[in-house]
């Protein structure tokens, strides 16, 4: 028996969607926040890009975070496939846009949906840590 294992909670779903949505109310609370401070100012495709990505790995980390500090036992796992479903969930919608400079696919999206997995699954192992749990 390892000495996380008191810790660890079956797998659940429910998890995974809770993640979800507080990733989405996160970025779109920062975003709005940011959209605030950057008012009257004039960015670059490059730049306005570069904030949003930004924002959303923020969004990702914090929400793994929060997960990890209110979730009664350790989940590690259910908010990292949260932020990947979230990727999946975005590449679907760029698919259906008309504009080919916002669409991605392929190995971009595997790329995207590991990096979001891994900065969602750092989050809520700081809040795991933060609860003492691992």
């Amino acid at each position: 028996m390892s000495p996380l294992e008191p810790h660890i909670q079956p797998f659940a779903w429910r998890w995974v969607f809770g993640s979800m949505v507080i990733f989405i109310v996160l970025e779109l609370a920062m975003g709005e926040g940011m959209a605030r401070v950057l008012e009257g100012r004039v960015l670059s495709d490059g730049t306005g890009m570069l904030l949003r990505n930004g924002l959303q790995l923020a969004a990702f980390f914090i929400g793994g975070l929060t997960i990890g500090v209110v979730s009664p036992k350790m989940r590690l796992i259910e908010p990292a496939l949260g932020a990947a479903g979230c990727m999946l969930f975005i590449g679907a919608l760029t698919w259906m846009t008309p504009v080919r400079f916002y669409s991605f696919g392929g190995i971009q999206l595997i790329v995207a949906c590991a990096v979001s997995f891994v900065v969602a699954l750092a989050g809520a192992w700081m809040g795991e840590r933060v609860m003492g749990n691992v």
